[in-house]
């Protein structure tokens, strides 16, 4: 399978002359976390929504960006935008692309034909067609594993009165997205990145503590459900990590990342 059978054609761009605030704007309205960076026809980079949070001086724990010298005030999405950009052909398998998500650590990349884009493909596209290619049989029973193989035993968590501040750097100390809430070994609630970043603009963002921030209804998987059922939620409810429950206890933790690693090997059997 070839990527050019599961990516967005035509996908979104913006160029290097659009503000931050457009491009967030942009993001916002569509749920995305990146957008390609078109001039003239032709792809010029990449911008992430941490990548545009960070030049808003959005991100906790950073001075405002009103507060910074003007020479260090990015104006355009050019300033900030990542030129040295990995990118695939529309003919790359899709285990190949999965491959390259996992190494670089990135979700998503420009198809590129030519000096054109025609394309984007995300981890969320590599995850679909995972769930497909299971629930049609394509794929041997061992190349559908139960989660507890894959999924992480190291549990990185917060409580509801964690801060901001120290939710934020315990995302960074950890490199994760996602932080499952625990208030007395139990799971109440989970709390993203993407939660914790806009917050920090907040009136007080002091008085903030993830019990304000938490989103409270929490999709799980168990720990010998299949993995094509663990990327079905995850596709569904656009999300990329889940808390691994056995009864009321968190048992580990399954990101995007876990099965994009097995969909490497198990994607190039199609």
């Amino acid at each position: 399978m070839n990527v050019s059978s599961v990516m967005t054609r035509s996908p979104i761009t913006v160029s290097s002359r659009h503000s931050l605030e457009q491009a967030l704007d942009l993001m916002d309205e569509h749920d995305f976390r990146h957008l390609p960076v078109v001039d003239h026809g032709c792809l010029a980079g990449i911008v992430s929504e941490r990548d545009l949070l960070e030049g808003l001086g959005r991100i906790p724990g950073s001075p405002p960006a009103s507060e910074r010298p003007r020479q260090e005030q990015p104006a355009r999405v050019g300033d900030i935008a990542q030129r040295n950009v990995r990118s695939v052909s529309p003919g790359t398998t899709l285990d190949a692309a999965a491959a390259v998500l996992v190494g670089l650590g990135i979700g998503c990349l420009p198809v590129i034909e030519g000096q054109q884009l025609t394309g984007i493909v995300t981890e969320m596209d590599v995850l679909a067609h995972f769930r497909d290619a299971c629930r049609a049989g394509h794929l041997p029973p061992v190349a559908d594993p139960e989660v507890v193989t894959r999924m992480s035993r190291t549990l990185v968590h917060v409580s509801p009165d964690t801060g901001l501040q120290e939710a934020y750097a315990t995302c960074a100390k950890h490199r994760v997205r996602h932080l499952p809430v625990l208030d007395r070994g139990l799971l109440v609630g989970i709390v993203s990145d993407r939660d914790l970043r806009p917050a920090a603009t907040s009136a007080h963002p002091e008085t903030l503590r993830m019990a304000d921030l938490m989103a409270c209804v929490v999709e799980t998987i168990g720990p010998h459900e299949r993995l094509s059922a663990a990327a079905a939620r995850m596709v569904e409810a656009k999300i990329s990590c889940l808390p691994v429950l056995r009864g009321d206890e968190v048992v580990g933790v399954l990101s995007c990342s876990d099965i994009l690693t097995h969909c490497c090997d198990a994607l190039s059997r199609l």
